[in-house]
This record gives structure tokens, sequence and C-alpha cells, in this order.
């Protein structure tokens, strides 16, 4: 069984097409992200605790000519659902200060019996994109370098630093290295959330995607959900999906900073 299960929770802001530049929305500089921002969630099948979950604003490094973020995330299963279906994944990106342009993902997954390490090279100077699996070239696609693109878990950044109203539909192309493809994230409504730190006033986002290979198996015709705050924090205080067996929620449980 090879389904990203636990990894998608976090990362369910992903969808398939095409855009063009103009569907970018700049980003909104007064977001400015602290190194060593760290978000923590739990993870729920259900009503059942099957795991927990970080994303860290690990430092500011150079990529090239351009200084970008390089972000972490882990997902880890609990001691019950580690006899089931043991996962430990990680993740790295690099992304442009701007949230519009990724250098650099690295996915590495370790669930059940299931290994691999995949890695997304970006050069907009020869309009090309790399991917290397368990250290071999994969594939080879070419980009435009006057076009912004995102790998998949960049667009949790991106969409935390550009304003958002309710109506509001956002397109930006994104990346899992064998294609490019759009997200469509449309602003649902305002909600009250109640979480493990307190209640938090957000924007209900709902992502309408198809699937990018080896991120997300989702039910036909089921919803996905993101909340962030509504603020200039953007702060992702809960997640909700269907999958093909069950119903995965990460709430928030703490916030660290430096």
């Amino acid at each position: 069984m090879k389904n990203k299960i636990f990894y998608s929770v976090i990362f369910i802001l992903l969808f398939i097409g095409e855009a063009t530049a103009s569907s970018f929305k700049e980003a909104n500089h007064i977001f400015c992200p602290k190194i060593g921002e760290e978000f923590v969630y739990t993870i729920n099948w259900g009503v059942v605790p099957a795991g927990s979950a970080s994303i860290k604003i690990d430092s500011i490094i150079q990529c090239g000519e351009t200084k970008c973020y390089r972000i972490k995330t882990s997902t880890r299963t609990n001691s019950l659902f580690d006899k089931i279906y043991k996962v430990r994944d990680s993740i790295e990106s690099y992304v442009e200060k701007s949230f519009l342009r990724s250098h650099y993902y690295n996915k590495n997954q370790q669930e059940g019996k299931f290994r691999r390490n995949e890695e997304i090279l970006f050069d907009f100077k020869k309009e090309k994109l790399q991917l290397i699996r368990n250290g071999k070239i994969k594939k080879v696609i070419t980009i435009n370098k006057d076009e912004d693109l995102l790998d998949p878990f960049a667009v949790l950044y991106y969409i935390r630093s550009i304003p958002l109203q309710v109506g509001d539909r956002v397109t930006i192309r994104v990346t899992d290295g064998n294609a490019v493809y759009l997200i469509n994230l449309d602003v649902v409504k305002r909600e009250k959330i109640k979480t493990w730190l307190g209640t938090y006033k957000c924007l209900k986002i709902e992502p309408k995607m198809q699937s990018i290979e080896g991120i997300f198996h989702k039910k036909k015709k089921a919803k996905i959900f993101v909340w962030l705050t509504d603020d200039n924090r953007r702060i992702p205080v809960k997640l909700q999906s269907e999958v093909t067996f069950g119903s995965f929620q990460g709430i928030l449980k703490e916030i660290k900073y430096p």
C-alpha cells in the first residue's frame, strides 16, 4: 500500500491544470514569517489519533543569485498506527522570499515497506527542471524562465502570503517533477475554528483538484478544505480531507517561535 495519507493531510493545497503568469497574485509583503517559526499538528483518522506533523521555516539560504526560505516538514504516525502502517515522511523546500518561485524540493518517504527519495531541481536560466528519484534522473521537462512555478509544499506559503477575500479564486502553477499543473483555490467563507490553542477566526479554502502523482489519493467527489487565520499571519489551523478509506483531519496543537 503506497497511499501518501499523512503527507497528504498537510499538503492538500495541490491541484492540476495550466496557467499563465498573470494567474499569480503578488505577495503581500506585510507577511514576513520569522526564521524558526514552527507549526505542530495532531492528525486524526475520524476520531482516532493517528499521528503528528510539523512545518518549520528553518533558515534563509542562497540559491544562486536569490535568497530563499528553507522550509521543512515532517509527518509521523503514532505508536498505535505504527503497528498498522508506519509513516516517517519529511520534505524540504527552497522557495524565494517572494514565495513565487521554488528552487529545490526534496521528499523522503518511509511508509510501511515503501521507500522513496525524490528531488526536483529548478533551473530557470536553462529553462529546465529535473526529477531525481532515488539518486537517478527520472525525468527532465522544459519550463518557462518568464513564468513563476512552485513545488507542491511551497504552495502553502504562497497562499499565506497574498491578500484573500471570501469569493476569491486563486490559480497558480505547481510541479511534482512530472509536469506543470494548475492549482485552483476557492475562498469559500469565514468560520471560527477551535484548536488546541483556542478559537481562531479563519478563511475556509476549498482546493479544486484532481491529483498529483504520489501526493494524494482521495475519494471521487470528496471535498478537501484548509482553514487559514483571517489576518496577516495566515496560520493554517485546520486541514481536512477524505481519502480512499476514511477521513483525515489535522488540527493545530502548538506554535513555536525562536
